[in-house]
């Protein structure tokens, strides 16, 4: 093995760490106020086709969703357990956003290394992740994984811009994440994709505009892994347009 690759091996086992479900900091004990609140009631949540019931403490989904804050605002009468209903939303989906308030992880089901049967980057984690990222209170932390993820394999799924570009508009920060990677990190053989594949005609044209500055600075092809480290930690999360709060302050990631 060449001295870079057991570089790149060993800094894909530390990130993996940092995405996997076990915590980081293994203390039994710690100062109470760092746990996450869980004084209000429950909150039942019935989602999808199936009806599938989830119940996450109220004030949890007030401080993750804009959207949940605005339906819970509504008094409930009684000591009925209030419910919502989510039926267009995906359940393995929300499974995984169910959990992400109280840890600030992807618990997924799939393991991280599970690949599909040919072996393709494009495995199954990517698409649990990818259907996350349609709960847009839960994109910029989908984005997180995605880039931490990139990051261990050195590769991107050729699917990204395709899952984020039909929700979101023109100045997002993801949609930017998605041009970044195409136009500094992809091989000159990937490119035939855009032509040939059901691309956003948006993504051509932002992709194009990209690459003339490219070649005029005359910049040259990055791995994907180097090319992600450098960026700051917030460069592709949404909360910085919308003058929001990082998530990762509320877990103390």
């Amino acid at each position: 093995m060449s001295q870079s690759e057991s570089v790149h091996k060993r800094h894909a086992s530390e990130l993996e760490d940092g995405l996997c479900d076990v915590p980081t900091s293994k203390k039994l004990c710690t100062s109470s106020g760092e746990e996450p609140p869980v004084e209000s009631e429950p909150v039942a949540i019935i989602v999808g086709e199936e009806k599938e019931k989830f119940s996450v403490h109220a004030h949890l989904l007030e401080g993750s969703s804009e959207y949940f804050l605005k339906v819970l605002s509504v008094s409930q009468d009684g000591d009925q357990m209030c419910t919502v209903k989510l039926e267009d939303a995906d359940a393995s989906a929300f499974s995984i956003y169910a959990k992400w308030p109280y840890t600030g992880r992807f618990h997924l089901a799939t393991s991280p290394d599970t690949q599909t049967p040919n072996g393709s980057p494009n495995d199954m984690c990517w698409d649990e992740m990818s259907a996350c990222y349609a709960l847009s209170d839960f994109s910029d932390a989908t984005i997180d994984a995605f880039t931490r993820r990139m990051e261990i394999r050195n590769n991107s799924p050729v699917e990204l811009a395709k899952w984020i570009y039909p929700k979101t508009t023109k100045d997002s920060a993801h949609r930017r994440l998605c041009r970044d990677i195409i136009v500094h990190t992809w091989a000159r053989k990937k490119w035939d994709r855009l032509w040939t594949e059901d691309y956003p005609p948006e993504l051509v044209a932002n992709v194009l505009a990209d690459v003339s500055v490219k070649f005029a600075r005359g910049s040259k092809r990055r791995e994907l892994t180097e090319f992600l480290e450098a960026k700051n930690a917030c460069e592709y999360y949404e909360h910085k347009r919308l003058e929001l709060p990082c998530y990762k302050a509320r877990f103390g990631i």
